[in-house]
């Protein structure tokens, strides 16, 4: 699979590639995607060093939750948005608080599959000037 820049259209080209892959290669990845998130985000992202350093020590909490939001998002074909802020690439980057949200609605019958109207999660970064 080839890297894509971390970029919306980046997302949305993984997501292409996502989709036209066999469907036991494309479970396949949905697992990478969940239970390595990390190594799976560095192995099909260009990142700079500041995006490498970061996602490197970024806790796992995050990770594991970012990874099953993005599984679930591309398993179901939701929309996945990724929100970067322009002040990413500012010298202070590495100093930034992280901030993650995570929204979702669906409903469960037990013995039923998940239905999953919607999901998303976001995260945000603030430089203190």
């Amino acid at each position: 699979m080839q890297k894509v820049p971390l970029t919306q259209e980046g997302v949305e080209l993984k997501r292409r590639e996502l989709e036209a892959l066999p469907e036991a290669e494309f479970r396949k990845q949905l697992k990478e995607i969940q239970f390595n998130f990390r190594e799976w985000g560095l192995e099909n992202f260009k990142l700079n060093e500041d995006h490498i350093a970061y996602f490197k020590e970024m806790p796992q909490e995050i990770v594991d939750q970012q990874g099953l939001g993005i599984a679930i998002g591309f398993d179901y074909k939701l929309e996945i948005r990724l929100t970067t802020p322009e002040t990413y690439n500012a010298p202070l980057a590495s100093k930034r608080r992280t901030r993650v949200i995570a929204e979702g609605s669906g409903t469960w019958t037990p013995g039923e599959p998940v239905h999953i109207n919607k999901y998303y999660i976001g995260v945000s970064y603030t430089i203190p000037l």
